[in-house]
């Protein structure tokens, strides 16, 4: 972050910043959440904070234009990938950027290794919002404040042995994350 009498120029800077903090904070409460591995136990996020600490190195000639971006961005998905970069939104009617959380390496108990191991992410997918499709399915697009909710599927295997793969599933609904449930025998496969 900047020093107390700094900046962000060119302004776009400060949404990059503000995503950034963002990213950093949903990964480590993602990892709290599988390294916890309690169901249901909710994690708040609140980005007023970041949003704080990043509008007070923006100009004030750009501060109502980086407010309206960064309000665009929280009322956003938080996008399935394990890219850093904010990425674009595919499906009708989906917000224009999505904020990817970084997925954690984990550590966990191993059945196969008997001890706790590093787990290593493989794949997340977001169950109502398929960035593959050109459209959310009709019945999910009517359902009230959809934008606001997700499901996110994880895949995670330990390192070391690399043992039958783990899978996760957390909820997000407005800034309030929670594990939902551990999904089991996986196999090969990822979840669909």
């Amino acid at each position: 972050m900047l020093g107390p009498n700094e900046y962000f120029y060119p302004p776009q800077h400060a949404l990059g910043e503000f995503a950034r903090q963002m990213n950093v904070e949903l990964t480590a409460l993602m990892q709290l959440l599988l390294e916890r591995n309690n169901l249901h136990q909710k994690v708040y996020f609140d980005p007023d904070a970041i949003e704080a600490e990043v509008m007070e190195h923006v100009r004030g000639e750009h501060k109502k234009r980086v407010r309206l971006k960064i309000a665009e961005i929280r009322r956003n998905l938080l996008a399935a990938t394990s890219s850093w970069s904010q990425s674009p939104a595919t499906a009708k009617g989906r917000p224009e950027i999505a904020v990817p959380p970084m997925l954690p390496e984990v550590q966990r108990f191993c059945e196969g290794c008997k001890q706790v191991s590093v787990f290593r992410p493989l794949s997340i997918q977001d169950a109502y919002h398929d960035p593959s499709k050109p459209a959310i399915a009709p019945e999910l697009e009517k359902a009230e404040g959809i934008w606001g909710r997700q499901l996110i599927l994880l895949v995670f295997q330990c390192r070391h042995c690399k043992s039958m793969p783990e899978g996760f599933a957390v909820r997000r609904e407005g800034w309030e994350l929670w594990l939902d449930s551990r999904l089991q025998d996986l196999g090969n496969r990822s979840p669909r």
